[in-house]
């Protein structure tokens, strides 16, 4: 036992060797998604039509828009954008560690591998047209955050401009910026500000403001000489968290700290053992710190150190708290892992400097419950990535049986095998998930299979639910009908 902790500790490390192996525990985790591969309802419409790329456009996501839209044509490519993105997730959180000093062979792997895999990039990577540039927009916003805390005035500067443009790849990144920041907060607090000065830090806190502020000035002028605009998506509540309360009060609870959810919010995302171990990692490292300021009378630093605590667990919500939107996405909330892994790393940090066998057996135990939180989160991810494959096929085979009763329609009709064919789809309670039921898609997913058929425009869709009638609803006969050459399929009323 004496010799493994004496290995882990050691301050000079193989990085080639150290990266590869954390390389592939990251690929090999996302890579069933790209294997198990399934359509969600952007991935069938983006497929097909890259111009709803567009869509990025109206969220304020230019960089998002570019990388996917211009740079994969809007195409997947399931197995090289996985392998780019666990390249990028890598960068980021290794840049990550060390910003946070955090260079021995235990601190850059659990580090890295608790950051870098988990359920919500597993969420997120389910998504197609995620995979690269969410993580791009990650590394941007990170070494931005590093180049303004480390930097001379220039590297600052360039700082400033990468945390400016993180957001138009994903807004959450400038959150997972404020994560480490906070993170880098508790690292300078506990050595009496002498890792990161004052100064630096309020320079931090000033450049990840500013970041905002220049990122609307800068995407509105792209926008008014591009002639693009923005959506209501990308409107602010400032009030939300409070005529939401307890919306937000529950996603808070269940993802911060959710060994204190109650049964109203749990959502299940996190096992009895999650919570019971991330309960006592949290509760260990709040608790040494508390007592070391108690008995030095750093009452001052005790103050600071709970405040830090609040704003390190608010960091990964603070633009989810204040958007306009009336779905909080959980899959945004990928910066909260980082904080996971920063509790057990300075954990470890604290129980290693004794060298008494009782904290040793007690790292070895933390260390296993960091080990547990990868291994837990990887079949996570490949449960739900075989699960989002079955409900996929699901939909196919669904809409290759609607096929069959649609040939036949056509047929009757004498309408050729090669003609195209507009459709509406009436789907007003879905029976199942998925792109066969989802309102922008629902039409889609059988040109996807079939060429020929392609969504009604507006006009006919609505002179279409006008003339309904009594009409039954698939698989019954009469279900499936052909009104003034549009094609009408009725899945449920």
């Amino acid at each position: 036992m004496e010799k493994l902790l004496q290995r882990v500790q050691e301050p000079q490390i193989d990085l080639r060797f150290s990266l590869l192996v954390l390389f592939i525990l990251i690929f090999i985790a996302y890579l069933s998604q790209a294997v198990f591969q399934a359509f969600n309802a952007d991935d069938v419409i983006q497929a097909q039509y890259p111009s709803d790329a567009l869509t990025f456009l109206a969220q304020g996501r230019w960089g998002y828009y570019f990388v996917y839209a211009k740079l994969q044509n809007a195409l997947p490519a399931p197995v090289i954008s996985t392998f780019v993105g666990a390249c990028l997730l890598l960068a980021t959180a290794f840049l990550g560690a060390i910003l946070l000093d955090f260079k021995r062979q235990y601190q850059l792997f659990f580090f890295a591998v608790i950051a870098s895999i988990s359920l919500y990039y597993g969420k997120v990577f389910s998504f197609d047209s995620t995979r690269i540039a969410y993580p791009l927009g990650n590394l941007i916003a990170v070494w931005g955050l590093y180049a303004v805390i480390r930097g001379d005035r220039l590297l600052a500067m360039s700082g400033l401009l990468s945390l400016s443009m993180a957001p138009a790849f994903y807004p959450a990144s400038t959150e997972l910026a404020a994560t480490l920041f906070m993170a880098l907060f508790l690292v300078s607090l506990a050595t009496d500000f002498t890792y990161v000065s004052v100064q630096r830090l309020t320079l931090g806190a000033g450049a990840l403001i500013a970041s905002l502020i220049f990122y609307l000035l800068i995407t509105k002028g792209i926008y008014l000489l591009a002639g693009w605009h923005m959506g209501s998506r990308t409107d602010m509540d400032f009030l939300a968290i409070f005529s939401r309360y307890p919306e937000v009060a529950c996603l808070f609870t269940e993802h911060a700290l959710p060994f204190l959810s109650n049964d109203r919010c749990a959502t299940g995302q996190q096992s009895h053992f999650e919570r019971i171990s991330l309960a006592i990692v949290v509760l260990s490292f709040n608790g040494i710190y508390l007592v070391r300021y108690w008995r030095r009378s750093q009452f001052a630093y005790m103050t600071l150190f709970l405040l830090g605590q609040i704003l390190l667990l608010l960091a990964p919500f603070i633009l989810i708290f204040a958007s306009k939107s009336s779905v909080f996405p959980d899959r945004s909330l990928y910066s909260i892992p980082y904080i996971y892994a920063f509790y057990l790393v300075m954990l470890l940090n604290e129980l290693l400097q004794y060298k008494r066998r009782a904290f040793n057996v007690a790292a070895l135990l933390v260390m296993a419950l960091g080990a547990g939180w990868v291994m837990k989160a990887m079949i996570d991810i490949s449960n739900k990535s075989f699960g989002d494959y079955l409900d996929s096929q699901r939909n196919l085979h669904a809409v290759n049986r609607v096929i069959s009763d649609i040939e036949s329609v056509l047929a009757a009709e004498g309408r050729g095998a090669d003609s195209y064919v507009p459709m509406v789809v009436i789907n007003e309670k879905p029976r199942l998930g998925g792109a066969m039921h989802i309102p922008w898609s629902r039409e889609r997913i059988y040109r996807l299979l079939d060429p020929r058929f392609d969504a009604a425009v507006d006009a006919e869709r609505a002179r279409v639910l006008e003339s309904l009638g009594d009409r039954p609803v698939w698989p019954a006969e009469g279900s499936v009908y052909v009104n003034q050459d549009t094609l009408v399929v009725i899945l449920s009323r």
